[in-house]
């Protein structure tokens, strides 16, 4: 016969091991700042540029913000890249963290995208694809949607792409 404590003990350890994390540390996210620290290319090739962006995450709530494993496109007018992230991070309650965010572009849009963007830089961007969240049984994949101010990733973009392209 299994006694309370020793379930409840090992729902808790499931629930670590799993990274099982509430929908409230999940939508706590959207309340923490994002600044690009540094950037690093990672090896690409003649058709591609793939970098590595060093993002701080500072949770100012009350309870820890969880950000977990994603693939997404960002779009304006046309898709810009594919922004990703590899495992799941949680900050905790007025902690402030740095992730490594991947970011992949073509080499043949990349000009063209940038003088786009100088040329007519959108209100907003548009990021869509798949969050994996893991649970009790697994990973499973769900569908991620946002729209984030151009204003606000506008100066990360320019310094993620040397600068010399005059984006605003």
């Amino acid at each position: 016969m299994t006694s309370r404590p020793s379930i409840a003990f090992l729902a808790l350890a499931l629930a670590l091991l799993t990274g099982c994390a509430s929908r409230s540390e999940r939508k706590a996210l959207r309340t923490c700042s994002f600044v690009p620290r540094g950037t690093t290319r990672l090896g690409g090739s003649e058709d591609s540029l793939r970098l590595s962006i060093a993002v701080e995450i500072h949770n100012p709530g009350p309870s820890a913000a969880v950000l977990d494993s994603f693939a997404a496109t960002v779009s304006s007018v046309m898709p810009l890249g594919v922004l990703s992230h590899g495992g799941t991070s949680r900050i905790l309650p007025g902690a402030t963290d740095t992730v490594a965010i991947h970011l992949s572009m073509e080499s043949a849009n990349l000009m063209t995208t940038a003088a786009g963007l100088v040329l007519s830089p959108p209100d907003s961007l548009s990021v869509e694809g798949t969050a994996w969240i893991p649970g009790w049984f697994g990973t499973k994949a769900h569908s991620l949607k946002a729209r984030i101010p151009y204003s606000s990733v506008a100066g990360g973009l320019k310094r993620a792409l040397g600068g010399g392209f005059g984006l605003q």
